[in-house]
């Protein structure tokens, strides 16, 4: 009798296995992998504006090579624009914001912008310390009262990822079996909070260096916390208002908007939708729709004395020692990098930059202080490789520019 009990869950176990991988297998057939041909010529499309006339050549350089880019990655559309000297110089885009209605990406087309939110959300923490609202060493239970493990996490841990916080997981218990892909509304910040809220810490917070896109929930209800203001009315005030970051706001699901991009999946020459995830879950983090004229304005913000104080500065661009070697430190919602490839010398030049990747949309956003150089790109894929491409573009770009300005 046992035996046969065994042997029939046996045979249920196996059909359930087998269900499920075919399950899975259809959820990567119909959404990661694309099948429609992605349509030639497309890198004609797009439109340009050059603020400062004297940079004519440079801005017809460097929108030939987002053309070329567009067509060599196979991506839909790219958006790119740059600032020198502190002032925005160029912005233009080349390709389709809806390959299904051949529009064209504009200026104003907004792409989801991934981890890039992270600057954005520093941004509110620097304005919050430069009025006095919190500190960033203080334990986040002064605020929160009842985290766990708050009374040892601080918002700095936060900021610069040490405080052993997981990041997105694979799960069977959720469908995608991946939290990247989640598609579940959230009401609020403080209702975000429960996915991993109870999860257990990665390492001892303060020891350890580990990204995560949910440290930066937790955060942003720390801010609404200490200004009793939600989060997302929060940063409209300190951020996208007083920088006129127009075209900039979260990505809401189910909200009629004629501005934002289709979002896909691509591979070369073919393309497919992007799986419809709901980014409520991490508006802090990776929800934020924007431009990459607004990037620009956001990345010229932190080197404005006007804006954020030294002391808020040295907070966002100081990377502690826990998080890596090299040339490259995370710092509070940026990496800061010291390294010569973007002058061609030995010298190094030190850059202020985030990457960003979303389902259907990626990001970077480079800002070179000692120049006065900033440069953003989006563009409307998932795309292999996620955000590192577009940082190669990026640099690319910077190198043009500061060849230019010798």
């Amino acid at each position: 009798m046992i035996v046969r009990w065994l042997k029939r869950l046996c045979v249920v176990a196996g059909i359930l296995l087998v269900s499920y991988l075919i399950a899975v297998g259809l959820f990567y057939w119909n959404w990661m992998m694309p099948h429609e041909k992605l349509p030639e010529g497309r890198e004609q499309y797009g439109e340009q504006i050059l603020i400062n006339p004297e940079y004519q050549d440079l801005a017809n350089s460097i929108d030939n090579l987002i053309k070329e880019k567009t067509k060599s990655l196979s991506v839909p559309s790219l958006s790119a624009s740059f600032a020198i000297d502190n002032e925005l110089v160029w912005s233009g885009t080349s390709g389709l914001a809806n390959i299904e209605q051949r529009i064209p990406a504009t200026i104003s087309s907004q792409y989801r912008s991934g981890s890039v939110s992270k600057s954005l959300t520093s941004l509110v923490v620097a304005r919050l310390l430069d009025q006095g609202k919190f500190k960033v060493d203080m334990p986040i239970n002064n605020y929160l009262r009842d985290y766990p493990k708050g009374d040892v996490i601080t918002s700095r841990m936060l900021g610069n990822h040490t405080a052993g916080i997981r990041h997105y997981k694979y799960s069977l218990s959720i469908w995608p079996p991946n939290d990247f892909l989640l598609d579940e509304e959230f009401d609020s910040v403080e209702e975000s909070l429960e996915i991993f809220k109870e999860d257990d810490l990665l390492f001892k917070p303060g020891t350890n260096f580990s990204y995560s896109s949910y440290g930066y929930n937790l955060l942003s209800f720390i801010l609404e916390e200490v200004s009793d203001t939600p989060f997302l009315e929060l940063i409209q005030k300190e951020v996208f208002d007083p920088l006129q970051m127009s075209n900039t706001g979260a990505d809401k699901a189910g909200i009629k908007n004629d501005q934002r991009v289709n979002f896909y999946n691509t591979k070369p020459n073919y393309y497919g939708q992007a799986y419809p995830v709901n980014l409520s879950v991490k508006w802090a983090g990776g929800g934020f729709l924007s431009t990459s004229t607004d990037l620009v304005k956001a990345g010229l913000s932190v080197i404005n004395d006007n804006y954020i104080s030294d002391e808020a500065r040295i907070i966002l661009f100081t990377p502690p020692n826990k998080n890596g070697e090299g040339p490259c430190g995370y710092g509070f919602g940026w990496t800061v990098c010291k390294y010569p490839v973007l002058v061609g010398s030995d010298a190094p030049t030190t850059t202020y930059s985030h990457g960003g990747s979303s389902e259907g949309g990626v990001s970077f956003l480079m800002v070179i202080p000692e120049e006065g150089v900033v440069i953003a790109i989006h563009s409307n894929t998932t795309l292999s490789g996620g955000s590192n491409n577009m940082r190669l573009i990026v640099e690319e770009i910077a190198s043009m520019i500061l060849a230019n300005k010798r």
